[in-house]
């Protein structure tokens, strides 16, 4: 019996499911996941029995798995806890299966399968369930359609390759008629030209023969009797005619044989030539085969190319999700009287004030030992409230 083929396998725990008396769990997360995949018309397989025990259950599980495209693990406290629900992803992973996890709460993953889900986008259903089924949906459908893309195009390719090797047994077919033909006109050439040699022996001889006829016709004439029988015994055995007939015979033969090792030479070079087409007709099937290996190579680069990118998606979701590490707070800005500038100006205004009193004083009635006393204790005051300030600038730097 065939093995029906599936677009989603979904792995999850009976927990989630059922209750200890085997009644479905009101407005669980598996059922939902059903729900909405039968809504958006993806067929899928799970285990509705639940008889996770046995090698016949093994073997089931294995073969839906692998007719299954898609396999989605709900990732639950109770699915990261079962050790089915690991064998069942690593499964899935050594198949090569398009795993989508669907994280309904914070539980970690199981340790067994850790390495290979980590680096998987994941759908967060906990925060927002709704937001969650659409993104599954949409992953899935996004998915399929990858997939029934590629397989397009597998099969275009595949299509491609047998109307080329069609071709070239078409091509290869009517090489062969042709040279079939051109062997049976050389036969036929060969046939003919030995005919025609034949035919021309024959000629000759009956004109041989019709020559001696009058000959000894004219021998009849001949009124001495000794002398016409010496004629008609030269001309009926006579050395000289046998000898030219055998001649012209010779001549014949040796032009048939010439013909022949002509022939026998065409044919060991048409065999030469069927040799060197056979080689390059082996040394086109080997490029063609390195050809279809380097498509394989590079078919293989596009998954490895889409696994990295999704790898680095996962990885950067990862890292947004990760922790509460909170960004620290900038450096405190510091004062418009906190400022360097400010401090060195206020220093010369306080050092020119002692002076401008010494200067405004020379005029009165108080001495310069008093003045230049009463310009000391200025600054001292002033250089004081400097120093303060100066301290208060470093504790806030």
């Amino acid at each position: 019996m065939e093995q029906k083929k599936y677009d989603v396998f979904i792995s999850y725990s009976r927990k989630d499911y059922v209750d200890e008396k085997r009644n479905i769990i009101p407005d669980n997360v598996v059922s939902k996941i059903k729900d909405a995949l039968t809504e958006a018309g993806i067929s899928f397989w799970f285990d509705e029995e639940g008889i996770n025990h046995g090698d016949e259950f093994a073997k089931l599980i294995i073969r839906n798995i692998k007719a299954s495209h898609i396999f989605i693990f709900i990732s639950t406290e109770n699915s990261n806890a079962s050790e089915w629900t690991g064998r069942e992803i690593a499964s899935a992973h050594m198949m090569k299966k398009h795993i989508i996890p669907v994280r309904v709460d914070d539980s970690s993953y199981n340790e067994d399968v850790m390495f290979y889900l980590s680096i998987l986008d994941f759908i967060d259903y906990k925060i927002n369930p709704e937001k969650g089924l659409k993104d599954l949906i949409k992953a899935v459908k996004t998915e399929l359609e990858r997939y029934e893309a590629e397989k397009k195009r597998k099969e275009e390719e595949a299509n491609k390759r047998k109307e080329l090797e069609r071709k070239r047994e078409e091509e290869k077919k009517l090489l062969q008629e042709q040279e079939q033909q051109r062997r049976e006109m050389e036969q036929k050439k060969l046939i003919a030209d030995i005919k025609l040699s034949c035919k021309t022996l024959d000629n000759e001889e009956a004109k041989l023969k019709l020559d001696r006829e009058n000959l000894l016709l004219k021998v009849e004439h001949v009124s001495d009797k000794d002398e016409q029988n010496k004629l008609r015994e030269l001309v009926n055995g006579s050395s000289v005619n046998s000898f030219k007939y055998q001649k012209e015979y010779n001549a014949v033969i040796k032009e048939r044989d010439k013909l022949l090792e002509e022939q026998n030479e065409l044919v060991t070079e048409r065999d030469n030539l069927i040799k060197e087409r056979n080689k390059l007709y082996d040394e086109r099937n080997k490029l063609s085969a390195s050809s279809k290996q380097w498509m394989e190579k590079y078919s293989k680069l596009q998954s490895d190319l889409y696994s990295a990118n999704a790898k680095i998606t996962a990885l950067e979701t990862s890292l947004r999700y990760q922790g509460n590490k909170k960004t620290p707070p900038p450096p405190p800005q510091k004062k418009w009287y906190q400022t360097d500038k400010f401090v060195i100006t206020l220093v010369v205004v306080l050092s020119l004030i002692p002076l401008f009193v010494i200067f405004s004083n020379r005029g009165s009635s108080i001495d310069d030992e008093d003045s230049f006393k009463y310009a000391a204790d200025t600054l001292a005051v002033d250089t004081a409230y400097v120093d303060t300030l100066a301290i208060d600038t470093a504790a806030a730097d």
